[in-house]
């Protein structure tokens, strides 16, 4: 049942990791636009403002193109659970399952939206994932 769990949370992980990257895509943006030449008292000496530029634009292109391969791995994995979480009758046990691991929303909130308390909440959960773990091993 821990694989089914882990399992689960494969798109809350690629999501975190597609959120990083662009925290660091816009920190790479806000440094550029703050890098000045440095000048020099030597005539004649280059200015390293362009291999800085250079640099941090690579960078920030490699990491585009890694968000997307990214975006299309979570969109594959949030359909696969899906259509495995599609599979349970319980429309609660669906609509907690969907919250928690396609939307990757927090338990206060799943709670919340649900008009329950957390407990509550933990309590569907855990007979979700036992009846998904069923459905999974018949398959």
């Amino acid at each position: 049942m821990q694989k089914l769990k882990a399992w689960l949370s494969e798109a809350y992980y690629i999501d975190q990791e597609i959120s990083d990257k662009l925290m660091q895509i816009n920190y790479l943006r806000e440094r550029l636009t703050n890098i000045t030449a440095s000048l020099s008292d030597i005539p004649g000496a280059p200015i390293k403002t362009n291999d800085v530029f250079a640099g941090a634009i690579s960078k920030i292109v490699e990491l585009e193109r890694e968000i997307g391969r990214e975006v299309e791995g979570l969109l594959a994995a949030r359909n696969e659970i899906s259509s495995l979480i599609d599979q349970l009758e319980n429309r609660e046990y669906r609509l907690v399952l969907n919250k928690r691991h396609v939307l990757g929303w927090h338990w206060n909130d799943i709670a919340t939206e649900m008009g329950c308390t957390k407990r509550h909440a933990f309590r569907i959960y855990d007979e979700a994932i036992r009846k998904l773990y069923e459905i999974q091993k018949k398959s």
